[in-house]
């Protein structure tokens, strides 16, 4: 009997059927030299993928893969944009500026202006760098400063950008970012003087660190959230984002520096490029995660333990907590270990964004119901 296979798991069903008869998904009819090979061979890593974002779209409340398609959400990076566009960008979140809810855009985000912020801080770099090396001027310093902030800063930038609601300007964000930062750091501080710190680096003392650093970061992302009454996941994943970078920035400033006077300028150097390019996957997108799930679960709810204190919220808590106890185990510091922890990081972000989306589309569905 001919056999048509599913292109989501692979099953064979009957010729002439329309959807998998065991994953529910549509049927695709191609040629017969396509139909007399069983993607399920090769197809393996795609379904691998595809039962993880499954997976941690389930704790958002849908059961269902999520298609991340990379090539467009970064599409807007390689066009050219006016600076009237980033204008735009900048202004918005504040009272005149807000869009209602019914203008708010359900389309995939495309962020593209937080590309251009990360280039002006390499083209500072580099004049900095050649005047180093060109005049013999002590602008080391600088140049290790400006390192450590470039991708926290840059980062901040792409979650202003990614939050679709438009409801949180930018002069608040920074505000975030700065203050919201060292809070957390204070508040880390104070819980390893309370809880006590290990020293070591194996996997006890990691998690004791993972567990410290990401409730000390939660629990200022709560502050905001409850201050500022926030309800919606791309709200939480830029205030949870803004603390993480802010956080990241000046832990990178403090490494960096912590041993300027005993080490030579281009150790000192090495230290920043190492701190800088960790922060691509590591406070603010483990921060973000949490926030976002915080918010998800809370709803628009008075924020209490009680309204989080919930699987869901702690599986993703969990998970920021476990990739920050991965990256500072000393098992391996190979850089395929921190590569494929950022990879992780962003694989969840990015099914949290798919849930932010999804957000939109079922309030703006409420407002069309409402309005007929």
């Amino acid at each position: 009997m001919k056999k048509v296979y599913c292109m989501h798991c692979g099953y064979p069903n009957k010729y002439g059927d329309h959807f998998c008869i065991k994953c529910g998904a549509q049927l695709v009819y191609g040629t017969s030299e396509q139909q007399r090979v069983n993607p399920k061979t090769t197809s393996q890593n795609k379904n691998i993928f595809q039962n993880a974002t499954r997976t941690i779209n389930s704790w958002t409340g849908e059961d269902k893969s999520v298609q991340i398609n990379l090539k467009n959400f970064f599409a807007q990076v390689w066009k050219s944009h006016t600076e009237a566009e980033a204008e735009n960008i900048f202004v918005a979140g504040t009272q005149t500026t807000t869009p209602t809810l019914d203008m708010v855009s359900s389309k995939p985000v495309q962020p593209w202006l937080y590309s251009r912020i990360f280039l002006g801080f390499l083209v500072i770099l580099a004049l900095l760098y050649f005047s180093i090396d060109a005049f013999q001027d002590s602008l080391d310093l600088a140049f290790v400063m400006i390192l450590c902030i470039s991708v926290p800063v840059t980062l901040v930038m792409f979650f202003f950008e990614v939050n679709v609601f438009k409801n949180i300007s930018f002069y608040l964000t920074t505000k975030i970012f700065l203050i919201g930062g060292l809070m957390s750091l204070i508040v880390t501080l104070l819980l390893y003087s309370i809880l006590g710190s290990n020293p070591k680096f194996d996997i006890l003392g990691s998690l004791s660190i993972g567990f410290i650093e990401e409730t000390g970061k939660l629990l200022v992302g709560c502050y905001f959230v409850s201050k500022m009454r926030l309800t919606h996941v791309f709200n939480g994943m830029l205030i949870g984002g803004a603390v993480g970078a802010g956080f990241a920035a000046f832990e990178n400033i403090q490494y960096a520096t912590k041993f300027y006077r005993y080490i030579s300028d281009s150790d000192a150097i090495i230290i920043a490029v190492v701190r800088c390019f960790s922060s691509l996957g590591s406070h603010a997108i483990w921060c973000a995660i949490t926030v976002a799930a915080l918010v998800l679960v809370n709803g628009n709810r008075r924020l209490t333990f009680s309204n989080i204190a919930n699987i869901s919220f702690f599986r993703f808590f969990l998970c920021s907590m476990i990739l920050h106890a991965l990256w500072d185990w000393d098992i391996s510091t190979s850089t395929l270990k921190y590569v494929l922890l950022i990879c992780v990081g962003w694989l969840i972000l990015f099914v949290l964004i798919h849930t932010g989306l999804r957000e939109v589309k079922f309030i703006q569905k409420q407002l069309n119901d409402q309005t007929n």
